[in-house]
C-alpha cells in the first residue's frame, strides 16, 4: 500500500468517526505496544501493523505487562480492536473498515494477521448492527445481516485453517465467532485446548469465553458452569493459586442478576485469595475496583473495608457492575454499608 493511498484510508475513516485526538483508548503511558496498534489500525498502516505483531510474537511468555498483566500480542490485539470500539461509530464507517481489511486480506494471501484482521473486522461490523439486546428483541433485519456477517467471518478463517492454525490469535477469534455461529461447547473446548496446548498466553480469554458459553443465557445451565470453574481452578491453580477462579466468577457476576455467593456457591475464600493476587501483580486498579464490589457481594465485612481503602480515590463505576444494578449504585451502597458497620 502506497504512503498516498495510505492516507486516502486513513482520511476517509476520519470522516466517519471522532478525531484521534478525541478518540484514542489505549494509554501509552499504560500500554505502549496497544496504543500503537491502534494508532495503525486507525491510519490503515497494515506494514505498522504487520511490524508491531511480529515484534509482539517474538516476546517470551513472561514478558506481561505490569499494568495489565497482557502478554504483547494480547496487548496487539487489544490496541487494534480498540477501532471497533470508539464512540459515535455509524454502519459507514464499519463498511470503510470492512473494505479496507479485505484489500489486505486479498494483496496478502500468505498474511495471517491480514487475514485475522478482516475476519475480525467482519465480527464487529456484525456486532454494530445486532446490539447488544436480547436476540428475540433485535429487529429481522438486523437478525439476517449479523448472521450473514457471523458466517462470512467463520467462512473466511475456516477456509484458511492450515494457514491460520499455527498462531494462536486465529484460536480467539475462531472460539468468538463459532460462540455465535451455534458451534458446540465441545468444537468450542476443542480449539480453546488446541491453543493452549501451544501456550499458555490467553489462557484467561479463553477459559472466560467458554465459561460464558454455558452461562443460562447463552444456552447453558448453573451446573454446567459452576462444574467447569472448578475444572479450570483444579487445573491451574499450582501455577496461578485462584486467580483464574476468580477472573472467571467476576465475569459472571457482571452479568448475573443476583448474588453469585447466595445463589451460586461462588467461593468467597477463594475469589478473594485470587483477586488479591492479581492486585499485586497488576496496577490497573480494575482489579482492586473487582475485590472490594465482590468483597461487598459476599459480606465480607473486613475484607471489603480493607479492599476500599486500598482502592482510594481510583474507584471506577465502570467495574462495580453486576447484581443487576448499575456500578454506581453498587459502589455506593458498599461504602454506606461499609461505613455503617459495626
Amino acid at each position: 500500500m502506497n504512503t498516498r493511498m495510505l492516507h486516502a484510508l486513513g482520511a476517509a475513516l476520519l470522516t466517519l468517526a471522532l478525531s484521534p485526538a478525541q478518540a484514542w483508548i489505549q494509554d501509552a503511558d499504560k500500554d505502549s505496544l496497544a496504543a500503537r496498534a491502534e494508532q495503525a489500525m486507525w491510519w490503515g498502516d497494515f506494514e505498522a501493523l504487520e511490524q508491531l505483531y511480529v515484534e509482539a510474537q517474538k516476546q517470551p511468555q513472561t514478558a506481561l505487562n505490569a499494568w495489565n498483566g497482557s502478554h504483547p500480542v494480547q496487548s496487539f490485539r487489544s490496541g487494534m480492536a480498540s477501532a471497533f470500539k470508539y464512540g459515535n461509530l455509524n454502519g459507514a464507517y464499519f463498511r470503510e473498515l470492512e473494505k479496507l481489511t479485505e484489500g489486505w486480506a486479498r494483496s496478502r494471501p500468505d498474511s495471517v494477521l491480514a487475514q485475522l484482521v478482516y475476519a475480525r473486522a467482519l465480527y464487529a461490523h456484525a456486532w454494530h448492527v445486532r446490539g447488544t439486546s436480547y436476540w428475540q428483541s433485535v429487529p429481522a433485519p438486523a437478525k439476517a445481516e449479523f448472521t450473514r456477517l457471523i458466517a462470512k467471518a467463520n467462512k473466511h478463517l475456516s477456509d484458511r485453517a492450515k494457514l491460520l492454525m499455527t498462531d494462536t490469535s486465529s484460536h480467539i477469534y475462531l472460539v468468538m465467532i463459532g460462540r455465535v455461529s451455534n458451534w458446540t461447547f465441545e468444537q468450542l473446548e476443542a480449539i480453546a485446548e488446541d491453543s493452549l496446548r501451544r501456550s499458555p498466553a490467553d489462557e484467561d480469554s479463553l477459559y472466560e469465553e467458554l465459561a460464558a458459553e454455558l452461562m443460562p443465557k447463552w444456552g447453558g445451565s448453573w451446573p454446567e458452569l459452576h462444574r467447569y470453574v472448578e475444572a479450570v481452578d483444579a487445573r491451574t491453580k499450582a501455577r496461578r493459586g485462584h486467580e483464574a477462579y476468580a477472573l472467571l466468577w467476576s465475569m459472571v457476576a457482571s452479568s448475573y442478576d443476583g448474588n453469585i455467593f447466595a445463589d451460586l456457591r461462588a467461593d468467597w475464600p477463594r475469589i478473594k485469595q485470587g483477586y488479591e493476587s492479581l492486585v499485586a501483580k497488576r496496577a490497573d486498579p480494575h482489579y482492586a475496583n473487582r475485590l472490594a464490589y465482590l468483597a461487598c457481594t459476599a459480606r465480607a465485612l473486613p475484607a471489603a473495608r480493607a479492599a476500599l481503602a486500598q482502592l482510594g480515590d481510583r474507584a471506577d463505576a465502570g467495574d462495580w457492575r453486576g447484581g443487576g444494578a448499575a456500578g454506581t449504585q453498587n459502589y455506593e451502597a458498599c461504602v454506606r454499608w461499609v461505613n455503617e458497620a459495626r
